[in-house]
């Protein structure tokens, strides 16, 4: 009995032993292509996708019911018939919509004339703003006890119609309303010659005209100077921007009520990631400014989810490209190199090059073959002491009285045991589930930033110990621009939290302060501060001995000039689109920052 005690515990630590050298060596196993790879940076409203059609709903996954496989047109109607809108009638709504970036363009009943109200501000406006760039006027040009600069905010963001009168009266030279209207006809596509005649008998233009002028003003910022940055500063909390805060408009609306119509109508420049051009007219609509506001974030969302559908093509076409490049390189490469060999004379000997990169299969070395072999040996060898436990329990019962289902149940149980430590160390670690979800993880780490508590913020960061947000500069210029670029941030989490394995992506939207165009106009101004100061003070206090500019001097013009930028600073904040990874760390969800993340919040600084 002693004897097949000792056999026993042998073959059991003989299977323990055979057990331990995968364990030992699973260790230093090198990570293949199966282990688990840190998430890749990745830009602004492009979702990493195995085929375009999974790309097509991965970012805005809510939104398929509005706009999957629906055309413009489609999704259009099925608005208007929300409010119990006849599409097909050109005298209710007329719509234009226009995409600066990928050239769209779509109207309902675009020729239709409406009338616009108070929309004609924008192109009156235009044509004294082609006069400031030209030099012909500047907008300190003062009529009566106006300036132009005063004349352009009072009739844009005010909707001043006196004053709006005085401007067009001013631009047609007194001739009347038909000449001030044959001189903005270019500014809406049309020959003041050949127009229907219907462009002059009221206030009235059509959807295409609309989109046109828009056009024309966002393409042309240095033409028409400041006229986009006063349309956002009007009515920042009605019409289109009544309840779509999520990207800057800049739009004027229009608005006239008469004894038989009730004409509500806005018209815009909307910041979305590819930014686009909007127009409505409505003519007795029950519920215009409902209609009016959700067109503006209808439009929004349908450019986001065609954008972000458009990326993740685009990426997966240039993804394709990529390999069919490299496939062609590889079998040229495996065609000179066939060829050097017959010419060498060792044309037997030469073995054609796959055509798949090297790096995408892990080479089977001596030490990886030991690390799946010795699991198996172990396996078996369990196996084998199990059946000649058994022979030998059913031999030996009688002699030497054993109870045989206590013996059989034990025997069985323990190499069970000892099976499945050996299959769970050939299968390598698991893997916790993540807790918590992404989307807080973000909301945390950027709420955190925005409260400037930057120790929080880093708990909720992987790949960064710190971002350096928290090292306030020294000078007083550096300061002031720290602090408004710290103020200008502002995020907006859109959709759900893409989550794979222990990685994950969020889509948002992140508003900054766009520095290098803030500091182009702070180095316009200093010019102006320079010559200010110069004028008030002896010239060893502006200049050194080598008619340099004094450091000192330097310095407390520029902060003047930024002091005085800064003053409106929101007209320099910018609106962009950012996808986030996140990585599963000792179980929780962090930020891992890429360079997109670090440009915004560095604010659009090359990073």
């Amino acid at each position: 009995m002693k004897r097949i005690k000792q056999l026993l515990c042998a073959l059991a630590v003989l299977c323990l032993l055979l057990s331990l050298p995968g364990a030992a060596l699973a260790a230093e196993e090198p990570a293949g292509p199966e282990a688990p790879e840190a998430a890749e940076p990745a830009g602004p409203k492009v979702p990493e996708a195995e085929d375009a059609a999974e790309a097509e709903t991965s970012v805005y996954p809510e939104l398929d019911s509005l706009y999957k496989d629906k055309t413009w047109d489609e999704v259009v109607r099925t608005f208007l018939e929300k409010y119990n809108l006849d599409p097909d009638d050109p005298n209710l709504v007329t719509l234009g919509y226009y995409n600066t970036v990928t050239g769209e363009e779509h109207y309902l009943h675009p020729d239709q004339y409406m009338v616009s109200g108070s929309m004609y501000k924008v192109p009156l406006n235009m044509a004294f703003a082609e006069k400031v760039s030209s030099g012909e006027l500047d907008w300190d040009t003062t009529y009566g006890t106006y300036k132009l600069s005063d004349l352009r905010d009072a009739t844009i963001i005010h909707s001043d119609n006196e004053l709006a009168r005085t401007l067009w009266t001013i631009l047609s030279n007194g001739q009347g309303y038909h000449r001030y209207r044959e001189i903005i006809a270019p500014y809406m596509g049309e020959d003041p010659e050949t127009v229907e005649q219907k462009y002059y008998e009221n206030n009235f233009f059509t959807a295409r005209q609309m989109i046109y002028c828009l056009k024309l003003l966002y393409d042309n910022p240095d033409r028409f100077p400041t006229i986009v940055e006063t349309m956002q500063k009007a009515e920042p909390n009605r019409y289109f921007k009544l309840r779509e805060k999520r990207f800057d408009i800049a739009h004027k609306y229009g608005f006239l009520v008469t004894e038989y119509h009730q004409n509500i109508n806005d018209c815009g420049i909307a910041f979305t990631d590819d930014p686009i051009l909007l127009v409505i007219f409505t003519d007795n609509v029950a519920k215009a400014y409902p209609v009016i506001t959700e067109y503006a974030t209808l439009m929004c969302d349908y450019t986001q989810y065609h954008t972000a559908q458009r990326l993740a093509e685009e990426a997966e076409e240039a993804r394709r490209l990529a390999e069919e490049q490299a496939r062609a390189e590889a079998e040229a490469e495996a065609a000179r190199a066939e060829a050097e060999a017959q010419q060498s004379g060792l044309a037997a000997l030469f073995t054609p090059r796959e055509t798949e990169a090297p790096a995408e299969k892990e080479p089977v070395t001596a030490e990886r073959r030991s690390i799946s072999f010795a699991p198996f040996v172990a396996a078996v060898a369990v196996v084998v002491a199990t059946v000649i436990s058994l022979a030998l329990l059913i031999r030996w019962r009688r002699r030497y009285r054993l109870r045989l289902p206590w013996a059989l149940a034990a025997t069985l149980l323990c190499a069970l045991a000892l099976l499945l430590c050996t299959i769970a160390v050939s299968r390598g670690p698991l893997l916790a589930k993540p807790s918590g979800e992404p989307r807080e993880a973000v909301s945390a780490f950027f709420d955190a930033l925005q409260a400037g508590d930057y120790e929080a913020a880093y708990e909720h960061m992987d790949g960064y110990s710190s971002l350096g947000l928290e090292n306030e500069p020294q000078t007083a210029s550096g300061r002031l621009l720290y602090q408004a670029l710290r103020q200008s941030y502002g995020y907006t989490l859109i959709g759900d939290s893409t989550v794979d394995g222990m990685n994950a992506r969020q889509q948002m939207q992140f508003r900054y302060l766009d520095v290098p165009a803030l500091e182009a106009d702070a180095r316009t101004e200093l010019e102006n501060v320079i010559v200010e100061l110069s004028r008030d003070r002896a010239y060893d206090q502006v200049y050194d001995a080598d008619n340099n500019y004094l450091a000192a001097f330097a310095q407390e013009a520029y902060a003047r000039a930024l002091e005085t930028v800064l003053s409106h600073a929101a007209d320099y904040y910018a609106t962009t689109g950012v996808q986030l990874s996140l990585r599963s760390v000792d179980g929780s969800w962090r930020v891992v920052p890429d360079q997109n993340l670090l440009k915004v919040l560095s604010g659009g600084l090359a990073y």
